[in-house]
């Protein structure tokens, strides 16, 4: 899993689809054999980054689509990932890994309320985790500059203040869990 992960990162780092589909199909491969719960549930995510940088990777990334295959097969396959049986094996980390990405994915279609959810979710799991602490003040920016009164907008940019300080503080977690640095041949 740990070149399969590092394969996902360099297609990502190099927009490369062909990369990202051999990383699928290995995937696929490692998914036919009889694995443990949390293997399975490890793929989910693993397919769901394979969604995210493809999301990336296409021409219209930084437009604010409602809909697009990437976005909701990065969805999906976050969602399979938490509801999965697998996922309560997980260490923490990693658990906190799902709910920042699934939260990250939903602030950028606007469910801004959701997208908190699962940061705080990922809070809940990892406390100082710097990744949803600095998402979710992004987050809350975004929804506070979504809003027509100016008060809300105030109240919700203090807490994304609070929430970008606590992802810079001394003590924030910014180690991510379980990948090891590879540099395959693609």
């Amino acid at each position: 899993m740990q070149l399969i992960g590092a394969i996902i990162d360099q297609g990502s780092d190099e927009a490369s689809g062909a990369a990202l589909d051999h990383a699928s199909d290995l995937l696929d491969q490692y998914l036919a054999r009889n694995l443990s719960e949390r293997y399975v549930c490890r793929a989910h995510y693993f397919r769901a980054n394979i969604w995210n940088a493809k999301r990336y990777a296409s021409p219209d990334w930084q437009s604010w689509l409602w809909k697009s295959e990437a976005i909701d097969g990065e969805i999906l396959e976050l969602r399979r990932a938490l509801a999965h049986p697998g996922f309560e094996e997980l260490e923490p980390h990693e658990r906190a890994q799902i709910y920042t990405n699934l939260g990250n994915t939903l602030n950028h279609i606007g469910r801004f309320i959701e997208a908190i959810e699962y940061w705080d979710r990922a809070l809940i799991e990892v406390p100082k985790f710097a990744m949803a602490s600095g998402n979710r003040g992004i987050g809350l920016g975004d929804y506070a500059h979504a809003l027509y009164d100016s008060g809300h907008h105030r109240v919700l940019m203090f807490f994304a203040a609070k929430s970008l300080a606590q992802a810079c503080a001394d003590d924030a977690v910014i180690e991510s869990y379980g990948y090891v640095s590879y540099s395959p041949i693609l």
